[in-house]
């Protein structure tokens, strides 16, 4: 009798064990199917889509043939961001050609929405063609993206036909500190009188930014950083230096006339000898006014320094592209003016000047500030 009621209480202890078993399982699964029937059924973080945007062939915003497709390419990397909301990815796949001043362009266009947005914002292909790709790397675009540099660069003199350049630098301020990497860079190609002397009309074109350009709504009317100005440099082949400053504001054609009221049309007509109201003649007078918006004495002789360095020097070139007109000097005086059907909206000075004559005519007191 012992060993039976000894055995039937082993049994019954076992499947006492194995309903604990069974009771404990389904309480897992009840409680696993309450957490499952709570888990939302998709990502709590909205995944924002990424539009595809292939860049032109050839990146250009002076040659009317190619403007158009640059000036459009731009247009499309703000509308998928700022009105579809979407993040993109720039294709260079097929792009043989950056045009230094398209370039300078496209870097500010892209460093203000990576400031605005996010440098997960934009994103690109690597170019197929290395010498693309060695002037993007150059000039920072990738740092600006927050993607890696893949290739090793030399300090070597460019190629005929390109520029190195140094990267882009931007600030919000009229501080000379910023232009330090330029300086560095070019200390070894230029004496004290000739650093000088180049800083002054940096100082003056980052100014004439700083105080006219952001006095107004932009054409096109995206939004921008507020005072910002962009700074690009490199130096090609022949030694010459070019210097590149750039901003996103509202053009000389519409900050002219607001700054000066009723005064503008006469001081037009008197410049330019007739009526003929258009963009590049309203940049041309502004290159020739020293009156300025501060109405500081010390101010407005950022265009009259380059000129004259470009007629002393008998080299060099000055062109001031605002909105949808082009103004250029040349030395001794030769002076052209383009307009174009479409706008950059903004503002870019480019001052290309031979470093090594420079330098020998800075050294007297015919250049300086």
């Amino acid at each position: 009798m012992k060993r039976n009621s000894s055995k039937r209480a082993i049994l019954k202890n076992r499947d006492n064990h194995r309903w604990q078993r069974r009771l404990t399982s389904k309480e897992k699964r009840k409680k696993l199917n309450r957490r499952k029937s709570f888990r939302p059924t998709h990502s709590t973080h909205t995944r924002i889509p990424r539009a595809s945007i292939t860049a032109p062939h050839i990146i250009d915003i002076e040659k009317a043939e190619y403007r158009d497709k640059t000036l459009g390419f731009i247009a499309d990397i703000n509308n998928a961001i700022f009105v579809s909301g979407k993040k993109i990815r720039i294709r260079f796949n097929s792009t043989k050609l950056v045009v230094a001043t398209a370039g300078t362009l496209l870097l500010a266009e892209v460093d203000r929405i990576v400031k605005e947005k996010g440098p997960d914002w934009i994103k690109c292909t690597y170019p197929k063609n290395q010498k693309i790709e060695i002037a993007l790397q150059q000039s920072g675009f990738f740092k600006i993206i927050n993607m890696p540099e893949r290739l090793a660069l030399r300090n070597t003199a460019p190629e005929k036909g390109f520029i190195r350049f140094i990267p882009i630098c931007s600030g919000t301020e009229v501080d000379g500190s910023l232009t330090k990497p330029f300086f560095d860079e070019f200390r070894g190609h230029l004496n004290a009188s000739c650093q000088s002397f180049l800083y002054g009309a940096i100082i003056e074109a980052i100014g004439n930014v700083h105080y006219h350009a952001y006095i107004m709504s932009r054409e096109n009317s995206t939004c921008c950083l507020n005072h910002t100005w962009w700074m690009h440099t490199g130096i090609d082949h022949t030694g010459a230096l070019f210097i590149m400053i750039c901003d996103l504001g509202a053009g000389i054609p519409q900050t002219m006339p607001k700054k000066l009221g009723a005064q503008f049309i006469g001081i037009f007509k008197s410049v330019i000898g007739s009526d003929n109201l258009n963009d590049a003649n309203i940049i041309k007078v502004a290159t020739e006014l020293s009156q300025t918006r501060t109405k500081k004495s010390y101010r407005g002789k950022g265009f009259k320094n380059m000129h004259d360095a470009i007629d002393i020097i008998g080299k060099g070139s000055l062109r001031v592209m605002s909105n949808k007109g082009c103004y250029s000097y040349k030395p001794n005086g030769t002076e052209s003016t383009v307009n174009y059907s479409n706008s950059i909206n903004g503002t870019m000075i480019v001052w290309s000047i031979p470093i090594k004559e420079l330098s020998t005519y800075s050294r007297s007191n015919s250049l300086g500030y």
